[in-house]
């Protein structure tokens, strides 16, 4: 018996100190391999989480910096300064927002990371610099978040954007509103990350201490979870029924940004974000190809100005992508050509 108990207790320190050596590995290899990465700008800038009050979050590491915010999931954090982008006082990626100006005209541009210009290697990059360098006396804001879905930017408009006395909202967005939140891209709108905090939180320090006890290992093994569970695949099937779902929800939103900008006497356009895969590839999926096809028609239908930007194969070449949607300084020059000439039609500002 003596032995016996021996044997079980030789194992259990064998399995702890296997365990604890996978940790350490996974930990080691996790620092080493974030700090290789931080640092890159292409395609886009790596990020990571903080509270208001600037403590650092989760496991990501990055030079963009988020803050968890309660109406929006994050926000950039204000007052960034970087080798390639900055963000001002109120989050916006450039300079500070001054009073509007008598006579001036200005622009809010909403959308995710290929609106804030992701992966490029200045701010003067961006389409919205290049836009307002062509157009003096237009402000060009850019209050576009990475990894944002339409329903974010909607919220934005009406807790804080029309507030910015708009003359023109502009939406460049479609393609983060196809993402599934748990694919190769875990968590970008934060509600995963802080419902996994809250449980952990819960069986960790909440619970009774049997339960505590029985917790532990998800302390000592946090990494070696994280690592683990950051690549697990969904086995959502790519299907017409799920595009259509994915297309109702984008219309919907895009449909009440039209709606809030006319009730603010303010002008409102949908740019279709260009997708490499869509353009020049064969392989887009199911809910891309729904999606834009789905919201021409319910523009058309509710006379809602849009720009397909698909359509300029001619003009946005294959080399101009750094992945499927981020865009070099040579399509951001593009993108701003085309949005220039069509405000320049009349009827926009």
């Amino acid at each position: 018996m003596r032995q016996s108990i021996k044997c079980v207790f030789r194992g259990l320190i064998f399995l702890l100190v296997v365990g604890i050596s996978v940790e350490l590995l996974v930990e080691s290899y996790m620092f080493v391999d974030s700090k290789r990465k931080q640092e890159e700008p292409k395609p886009f800038y790596r990020w990571s989480f903080y509270t208001s009050q600037g403590q650092r979050l989760g496991n990501q590491r990055g030079m963009l910096k988020f803050m968890y915010h309660p109406q929006l999931a994050y926000v950039n954090f204000p007052n960034q300064r970087t080798k390639y982008f900055s963000i001002n006082s109120e989050g916006f990626r450039g300079p500070e927002v001054e009073a509007k100006k008598v006579g001036e005209r200005r622009i809010v541009v909403v959308g995710g990371s290929s609106a804030f210009g992701a992966g490029l290697m200045s701010d003067a990059e961006t389409f919205e610099a290049k836009l307002g360098e062509k157009n003096k006396n237009v402000e060009v804001i850019n209050a576009a978040v990475v990894g944002y879905k339409s329903a974010q930017e909607l919220v934005f408009l009406v807790t804080k954007g029309m507030d910015l006395h708009p003359d023109l909202i502009l939406a460049f967005d479609g393609s983060n509103d196809c993402w599934e939140l748990d694919k190769e891209w875990p968590d970008v709108n934060g509600a995963y990350m802080i419902q996994d905090n809250l449980n952990y939180l819960d069986g960790f320090i909440y619970s009774n201490f049997f339960m505590r006890c029985v917790n532990i290992y998800r302390s000592i093994l946090a990494k070696t979870i994280y690592y683990f569970h950051s690549r697990e695949i969904s086995d959502e099937k790519d299907s017409d029924n799920v595009g259509s779902l994915y297309a109702a929800t984008y219309c919907a939103n895009i449909l009440k940004m039209d709606r809030l900008a006319k009730s603010y006497h303010a002008n409102f356009i949908c740019f279709l974000q260009p997708v490499k895969r869509l353009m020049y590839g064969r392989e887009a999926r199911v809910r891309e190809r729904y999606l834009f096809s789905r919201a021409k028609e319910v523009f058309d239908r509710n006379n809602i100005k849009y720009v397909d930007l698909n359509l300029y194969k001619g003009l946005i070449k294959k080399e101009y992508f750094m992945d499927d949607v981020h865009l070099d300084a040579r399509g951001n020059q593009i993108i701003a050509d085309i949005i220039d000439r069509r405000l320049h039609k009349g009827d926009l500002l």
